[in-house]
């Protein structure tokens, strides 16, 4: 039965919970996800990297540790790419400039701003792996699971490779915050 809906807008899971389509590996929220929303969100993300690579490239410099040092100095410089790689997903149309779409993210600003405020390096520390991180990685959790990867492929890839990094983060910090 056609409603009026364009072919293939109503592929997914229906308000009565069945699959009228084909199915979806991941939300059905990234067809709707416009194209402003996603330079903003990849506007947004840059602006942690950035934030991220700043604070931590500073502390590795200013650390007496080599390994704790050796440590920040090379998750800074993944937020740095990662912050040029979210400035690379921007759409490129319609007067979106990525500069004006780098933004502060709520979910992380204030958490970097402890982190920056941090009275020593273990509280530093504790603060960029134990809280900064994790929000983020949800964050990128959350649109990745919004994320059709037949449609946004690239945004896929992005956010799963990000997300990994930050993981990898988490798990290579434990050894300078373990006592």
């Amino acid at each position: 039965m056609h409603d009026g809906t364009p072919d293939g807008a109503n592929y997914g899971i229906t308000d009565r919970g069945t699959s009228d389509g084909p199915p979806r590996s991941r939300g059905h929220d990234s067809i709707d996800r416009g194209i402003t929303a996603t330079a903003v969100a990849f506007g947004q993300y840059r602006w942690a990297a950035q934030q991220l690579a700043e604070m931590l490239g500073k502390w590795a410099t200013e650390h007496p540790q080599p390994h704790t040092s050796a440590l920040l100095a090379t998750h800074g410089h993944q937020h740095a790419e990662h912050a040029a790689t979210f400035a690379a997903r921007v759409p490129c149309v319609g007067g979106l400039d990525v500069d004006r779409v780098t933004a502060p993210l709520a979910e992380v600003a204030h958490l970097l701003d402890r982190a920056r405020s941090a009275a020593d390096t273990a509280a530093f520390l504790r603060s960029v792996y134990g809280e900064v991180l994790p929000a983020l990685e949800d964050v990128y959790r959350r649109h990745l699971a919004a994320t059709d990867p037949r449609v946004d492929g690239p945004t896929a890839r992005v956010l799963t490779l990000a997300e990994r990094d930050l993981a990898d983060q988490q798990a290579a910090a434990t050894v300078v915050l373990t006592p």
